[in-house]
């Protein structure tokens, strides 16, 4: 799969690093019905970008986001603002004699009386992600391999009971990957997304979409 991945994005980024390169990735939000209707318009995607902006003074449009990276043309960009959280990701059961007829069998789910400590740990990052990687095609041409991710602790899930009672984290994720070819200096679209309606974090969230785009100039030496 990952040999897959490099060989479709190939083609995409230059041999050798070239301009220096702007890069300003926004997010915008809109109710649903209002995303969907100014859609159906087929609005050129700078246009969109600039009716959005416009629509700012309106408290149902919202800008979710702004992002500037440099890099060069052939280069690899990343921005992350994180909070790293280590937590168990395997268990281990201990039997204490005197607390029951013995130790638990193979696949057998420890009684209430067999404490769970954590064997293994991994560390998890929440928060916001973004990673790009640039080409070129023209002088006003610009191809990007753009991922930004928003990875967010919804709470936590409870499975067992007693000393047994384990405590899982809930995690909610947001993941777009895109490759395109913009226009230097124009707004493109790179898509729009959407919360699950099973979030806990804003169980509205799913009547609003976002609409994703990136902005790409070169840079003067």
């Amino acid at each position: 799969m990952i040999g897959l991945l490099l060989a479709l994005f190939l083609p995409v980024v230059s041999a050798a690093p070239g301009r220096n390169l702007s890069v300003v990735f926004e997010t915008f939000s809109l109710p649903l019905a209002e995303a969907a209707a100014l859609l159906r318009e087929k609005p050129r995607d700078a246009e969109l970008h600039a009716r959005l902006v416009a629509g700012l003074a309106d408290p149902s449009v919202r800008q979710e986001g702004l992002t500037v990276l440099r890099t060069l043309e052939g280069g690899v960009a990343s921005n992350a603002a994180v909070v790293e959280v280590r937590s168990p990701s395997e268990y281990i059961a201990i039997w204490r004699p005197g607390t029951g007829s013995g130790p638990p069998q193979p696949g057998e789910f420890p009684s209430s009386l067999i404490p769970v400590f954590g064997e293994r740990f991994e560390t998890r990052q929440f928060g916001f992600e973004l990673t790009l990687e640039a080409g070129s095609e023209a002088d006003d041409r610009l191809s990007l391999r753009i991922e930004p991710k928003w990875t967010r602790q919804a709470g936590r899930s409870f499975h067992g009971q007693g000393t047994a009672r384990l405590a899982m984290r809930e995690i909610e994720t947001q993941r777009m990957e895109a490759i395109i070819q913009a226009k230097a200096g124009k707004p493109s679209l790179l898509g729009t997304f959407n919360r699950t309606p099973e979030s806990k974090i804003a169980p509205l969230a799913p009547t609003r979409v976002w609409f994703a785009f990136i902005t790409v100039t070169p840079m003067e030496s």
